[in-house]
């Protein structure tokens, strides 16, 4: 495993909170985080992956949002 830092932060917009990580392994990195955010009809939960190549040309990205509502994943 190669380096790994990570963030977290609070919004100031709305109450939301997010974590960021960026990990670095053979010239490639993954930028990846995790939202968790209180809206006003019900908080969801935002999950997301980001594959970058060594000139951080986008490779792939993966989300996933998680309503409170009805417990839906898309």
């Amino acid at each position: 495993m190669g380096k790994r830092r990570w963030i977290l932060w609070q919004g100031m917009i709305a109450p939301s909170v997010e974590r960021f990580i960026v990990s670095a392994t053979d010239g490639r990195f993954e930028l990846s985080g995790l939202i968790l955010r209180a809206h006003e009809e019900a908080p969801y939960v935002v999950r997301y992956v980001i594959q970058v190549d060594e000139r951080w040309r986008t490779r792939s990205v993966e989300v996933e949002v998680e309503e409170a509502v009805d417990g839906t994943a898309m």
